[in-house]
């Protein structure tokens, strides 16, 4: 084989020896990009299985979280009811009370009023008998009289 001519030539021979060596190259490197291929389409299968089991575990998180908030309001809901019924209970009685106190309560206190008056007067349950009994010694005396014949 003789050697290039001219310039142009000798450009051409190493342009083709570039290509070659180029072609060489990619050969080498072909089974490497389908070996990373493949490498690369396990890692997406491995990571979409991966982010399969992140979901139903976030799932089921979340779900947990759901439940245990729901739990927490229904207590704090029926906390709440109970101390409203305590309240409204004790509001109840109140007004009850205050209602005897103003119906009832005036004619109780003119009753103990009255009580403790006469609770207080002198103590003459004598009188009503002292006036029986004089009637009955004048009665006697008029009818001792009137047998006697003094009448």
């Amino acid at each position: 084989m003789m050697g290039p001519s001219t310039a142009r030539e000798a450009l051409i021979v190493e342009a083709i020896g570039e290509v070659a060596r180029l072609i060489q190259e990619v050969e080498t490197l072909a089974p490497v990009l389908s070996e990373t291929c493949q490498r690369l389409r396990r890692t997406d299968a491995h990571l979409r299985d991966t982010l399969a089991d992140f979901e139903a575990g976030v799932a089921a998180a979340s779900e947990d979280a759901r439940t245990q908030a729901v739990q927490r309001l229904e207590a704090q809901m029926n906390e709440s009811g109970k101390r409203i019924i305590i309240r409204l209970s004790e509001t109840l009685v109140e007004g009850a009370r205050m209602a005897f106190d103003a119906e009832i309560g005036r004619t109780l206190r003119a009753l103990q009023a009255l009580m403790q008056a006469l609770a207080h007067r002198p103590n003459k349950h004598w009188e009503p008998w002292l006036t029986h009994a004089a009637t009955a010694a004048f009665a006697s005396t008029l009818t001792g009289l009137w047998l006697v014949g003094w009448w």
